[in-house]
């Protein structure tokens, strides 16, 4: 039996659903919400893509996954799961959103997408892609042009979930030297930074203290 993480802030069922493929083990992921042994798996339900999105959430997590994925060797994927009726009564034109926002996953991000009714469906999904790999049955992916193109763009949106900053702010950060500038600068330079207030800053302050 394979193994596979799952991240501490998934619900208890998505474990309990891959323990039936894997030996589980519960863990803080610093990226997507489960990594097994050749995949790396971002999971949303619909709502939960569409709030990501509005709350500009999704480009950061996509890129951060790709980065993870081309860092280890791993298969980035999205796993959504829901039908299009769980969004439509709360946003409008719910079909053409969703469908942009998956086709943007998939062709600006290179993400490999896994979009199922319901929980139990995708997860099996994900569990027989897994084996397939590690089991030399599926060719090696190939990687978009744009992600190759985009590596900056994937830096930043790292540092943006790291820090917990809008990617905006990420990439001038990125500009003036990434995490390492971070470290040397002061406060005063900090604050200069587009989407850096006195509270942001104490939290990253008090992050990269360790406190």
């Amino acid at each position: 039996m394979l193994d596979v993480q799952v991240d501490t802030r998934e619900p208890e069922l998505v474990a309990r659903i891959l323990s039936r493929y894997y030996r589980v083990k519960r863990v803080k992921l610093e990226t997507g919400d489960i990594l097994g042994v050749r995949v790396v798996v971002e999971r949303k339900s619909l709502n939960d893509l569409v709030n990501s999105a509005f709350q500009g959430r999704l480009d950061q997590q996509m890129l951060a996954l790709t980065t993870f994925a081309d860092d280890y060797d791993l298969l980035p994927i999205l796993f959504v799961h829901g039908v299009l009726s769980s969004v439509e009564p709360y946003v409008q034109k719910a079909d053409t959103l969703v469908y942009g926002l998956l086709s943007s996953a998939v062709v600006r991000y290179g993400v490999h997408l896994i979009w199922t009714p319901t929980l139990t469906d995708g997860l099996e999904i994900i569990a027989r892609v897994d084996r397939k790999i590690v089991e030399g049955k599926l060719g090696q992916p190939r990687k978009p042009r744009v992600r190759r193109r985009d590596q900056s763009n994937r830096q930043a949106a790292v540092l943006a979930t790291l820090l917990q900053i809008p990617l905006s702010s990420a990439r001038e950060i990125m500009g003036r030297g990434g995490l390492r500038w971070v470290l040397n600068a002061s406060d005063e330079e900090l604050l200069r930074v587009k989407g850096i207030g006195p509270k942001t800053l104490r939290r990253i302050r008090r992050m990269l203290e360790g406190k």
